[in-house]
């Protein structure tokens, strides 16, 4: 039987030096395949292309064949151009929250938006030879169906596959889909996400019949807030790291069963988010002063302070995530070993599969 394939993805390149440093060593230590960018960073997204330019730059030499994907956002940054059809999830012209957004925006503006998003990379050529896929930042643009058109729309016309909203482990994403995504959003609309997260579980889409290309399944068990919360010590980095390396082992076990229980070979995606930098020093704080100014249904707290929607109470997990790909990678036989022992390869984007929702 032919092999499983394995593609690793790390989210939120473009706009934390912290974030890109940490995606950058990873790349030109060849342990990623993949790497999501967030296109709207700066004046119509010069600051994603000039940090995007420079993750190539990095890594010409040792990771030549690395993925880049559009990572789009609705919740996060600024519009690449603000537009009343957008007016109801924007704040003083940035995108609200994830937690605090909702499906009152003109799906037409959704998908010019989107569409602007994928213009910023394309509009240079060597960032474009590079983009093989479309992924979608906080999968916001899945919570309300109207929207989730449109991404698979502008998908289907770059000819690009997507991340795929089936989620693994499949506690974690009820989570979050149903309770943790549009949480402070309007009753009817995180109904809505619910009622799109539990058709999509069936096979099933609101609107219409969807068709696009993505993975057998998304695997996001080595990224876990709840994890870092609940599972670890603070005061003992190693044992943070440790269970995530745990956490990477069953991501492979995971393909090797699964593909072994429905005799057909998995392509998998499997996400991490990391930084480089000590996990005492991740946290800052927007004063509510700042917050009113920046738009205070935009910015959360622990918001970067020129980028919100990344949340630095996260940054200590992204450095255990980080240092978990690299003990590993270290390891007597490294990575390697893992592709090895259960019979996977790396994959790539163009490993992807027909997928299909049918109406409901």
């Amino acid at each position: 039987m032919e092999k499983s394939k394995l593609v690793l993805t790390a989210d939120d390149f473009g706009v934390d030096d912290s974030i890109n440093q940490g995606i950058i060593n990873l790349a030109k230590a060849d342990i990623i395949d993949s790497v999501e960018v967030l296109a709207n960073y700066g004046e119509n997204g010069q600051l994603s292309i000039e940090n995007t330019l420079k993750l190539l730059d990095e890594i010409e030499a040792s990771n030549p064949d690395l993925e880049l994907g559009v990572h789009l956002t609705i919740t996060s940054g600024k519009p690449i151009e603000e537009t009343s059809g957008l007016s109801s999830i924007l704040c003083k012209g940035h995108f609200i929250s994830a937690k605090k957004t909702n499906s009152d925006a003109d799906p037409q503006a959704i998908y010019e938006e989107l569409k602007k998003q994928v213009e910023v990379l394309k509009s240079n050529p060597r960032i474009w030879s590079k983009v093989t896929h479309l992924t979608n930042h906080h999968d916001a643009l899945w919570f309300f169906p109207k929207y989730t058109e449109m991404y698979v729309k502008v998908a289907n016309e770059y000819n690009l596959p997507i991340r795929n909203p089936q989620v693994f482990p499949t506690w974690n994403a009820l989570l979050y889909y149903k309770y943790l995504g549009p949480r402070k959003a309007s009753k009817d609309d995180k109904q809505q996400s619910r009622s799109a997260y539990e058709l999509r579980q069936v096979g099933k889409f609101a609107l219409s019949e969807l068709n696009y290309r993505s993975t057998n399944y998304l695997d996001s068990s080595h990224y876990s807030l709840w994890r870092t919360i609940l599972d670890s010590n603070p005061y003992i980095p190693e044992e943070f790291i440790e269970r995530r390396q745990v956490a990477l082992r069953e991501i492979f076990q995971r393909i090797q069963t699964i593909s072994s229980e429905q005799q057909s070979p998995q392509v998998v995606e499997a996400l991490f988010h990391v930084r480089f930098g000590g996990m005492n020093n991740s946290k800052v704080k927007l004063r509510k002063k700042e917050r009113i100014e920046k738009g205070i249904d935009a910015f959360d707290e622990f918001d970067l302070p020129n980028y919100n929607g990344i949340s630095t109470t996260y940054f200590d997990g992204r450095s255990v995530e980080y240092n978990s790909l690299f003990w590993e990678h270290g390891s007597p036989g490294g990575l390697k070993r893992l592709y090895d022992n259960h019979e996977v390869e790396r994959g790539k984007w163009s490993d992807c599969i027909p997928r299909k929702l049918y109406k409901s």
